[in-house]
């Protein structure tokens, strides 16, 4: 029995150059895998505030559907603010919506403001409106530029948000019947 070296002189190791070719080859799997995940999870966020932006517009288109469709009077309307009569259980109620610049951030919030007489309630809804306009139509379907004989109101609200440097933006439009106008 032999024991001792091979004669062939191999001991089964790996040498130094196959150490460092195995290094080198883990090295650069590892900083593609990385460059995907940050990749991957710069699309996340993009996704995520997209996300975040619709969801805001949603929340305001709805808010303000509920009152146009209940609301017996458009009270007044500009560019970003429009105010409605709304039938309560017991009377009406005068409610406002406006796009107002908020100081402390600046961004926009839309703004609901009700009258209950003698008392004004604030509330805001979202934030970062960049745009709310309204189109106004007869019964025909046919605009109309004077918001009183208008039984339905498109409107059209933009929301803005930024992530890093990249601003994005979601605009979404409804059209809706003001169901007790008389």
């Amino acid at each position: 029995m032999k024991h001792g070296r091979s004669s062939t002189g191999n001991n089964g190791g790996f040498t130094l150059v196959e150490m460092f070719i195995t290094l080198a080859i883990f090295m650069i799997v590892g900083a593609m895998s990385f460059t995907a995940f940050i990749t991957l999870s710069q699309g996340a966020s993009t996704v995520t505030i997209g996300s975040e932006i619709h969801a805001s517009a949603r929340h305001a288109v709805d808010v303000i559907t509920r009152d146009i469709r209940k609301s017996s009077s458009v009270l007044s309307c500009s560019q970003n603010r429009i105010g409605l009569r709304v039938p309560d259980a017991s009377s009406s109620v005068d409610v406002y919506y406006a796009v107002v610049n908020n100081s402390i951030d600046n961004r926009s919030d839309l703004i609901m403001m009700t009258f209950r007489d003698p008392n004004w309630e604030n509330k805001v809804i979202t934030s970062g409106i960049t745009d709310m306009s309204f189109t106004f139509y007869k019964r025909d379907g046919v605009t109309t530029d004077t918001f009183n004989n208008a039984v339905m109101v498109d409107i059209s609200l933009t929301t803005e948000g930024s992530l890093q440097s990249e601003t994005y933006e979601n605009t979404l439009q409804t059209r809706i019947v003001m169901r007790n106008k008389r």
